[in-house]
């Protein structure tokens, strides 16, 4: 999106917020026209990194949608890049992709959205946040996190073509 943001920055931000004591959140969208599986798998690799060594407390995954008025829906009716007509607003939810990608189809992206998600279920990220519960305020937070994540686990398996 011609913010200049590489992987580099990416991390050292995340280990500056940490060291000053801050909860490190990422939102990491899936699914853009030009984005290429291999380009999606990276994405990946870096938020389970993050979460692994500690340097993400805490993240999101959606599917890129492109809303009318901005420059990334303009690029996309211009360049043919979506799957639906202008006017289809239900099928720009979310809850599928609504570009073309070079080498992926529509169930590809979704998956990955959805693994992204699941690399909160490894036994080191979830033994460091069961570790870290000091209190009871600690314990229902993680509770309703838990709650959050296995939500759009589901919301990512319901088949939409």
């Amino acid at each position: 999106m011609c913010k200049g943001t590489t992987i580099d920055i990416i991390e050292k931000g995340c280990k500056i917020a940490k060291d000053a004591g801050l909860g490190v959140h990422l939102t990491i969208m899936v699914g853009y026209p030009w984005e290429t599986k291999a380009d999606a798998m990276r994405t990946y690799e870096l938020a389970k990194k993050l979460l692994d060594k500690g340097l993400a407390d805490m993240l999101q995954a959606t599917v890129v949608i492109a809303y009318p008025g901005t420059p990334l829906y303009t690029q996309a009716v211009d360049n043919d890049w979506l799957r639906f007509k202008p006017g289809e607003w239900e099928k720009f939810d979310m809850t599928r992709p609504v570009f073309k990608f070079p080498d992926m189809e529509p169930a590809d992206v979704m998956k990955i959205c959805n693994d992204i998600y699941g690399a909160f279920m490894t036994p080191k990220f979830m033994l460091r946040q069961v570790t870290q519960i000091r209190d009871w305020d600690d314990f229902t937070f993680l509770f309703k996190a838990g709650q959050a994540v296995v939500g759009h686990l589901m919301d990512f398996k319901r088949d939409k073509k």
